[in-house]
């Protein structure tokens, strides 16, 4: 994706991270480097919380404890913390337990073990999205 591209939230959501990731070292660059990071907390029907996270951001246009709606823009694509290119890190969190698990957004449809739920830092795929609304795969 371009650098600038107008990011947009997922859906309403409550930002709970704005700004500079911590301090890390990044081998592909050789040296320390931060990445521009937004996380927005999303209350569903059920009362589950989900969180999306949008990483290496060249701008960020919300501001923490601020709620956005859907389709607000967050932010502007970037290539900032250890990436050669631009492009978005994206991700969904489902709250379990107090804390957040990686999940894969599109659920898991396939004959063989969902990785996330297989990777202890994961849990099951859910299928997110709005009838209609989610991304196409290429």
């Amino acid at each position: 994706m371009p650098e600038g591209t107008p990011l947009l939230a997922v859906a309403d959501a409550v930002v709970m991270t704005a700004g500079l990731e911590a301090p890390n070292f990044c081998p592909q660059l050789n040296r320390t480097v931060q990445a521009l990071l937004v996380v927005l907390v999303h209350t569903v029907p059920t009362g589950e919380l989900y969180a999306s996270i949008y990483g290496h951001l060249s701008r960020i246009d919300v501001q923490v404890g601020v709620s956005v709606s859907e389709g607000t823009v967050i932010g502007l694509s970037g290539n900032t913390g250890c990436s050669g290119t631009p492009h978005l890190h994206f991700g969904v969190g489902w709250s379990v337990a107090g804390r957040y698990v990686l999940i894969d957004p599109y659920g898991w449809h396939a004959p063989t073990g969902d990785p996330w739920e297989l990777d202890p830092r994961g849990a099951a795929s859910v299928w997110l999205w709005k009838d209609g609304a989610a991304p196409s795969l290429r």
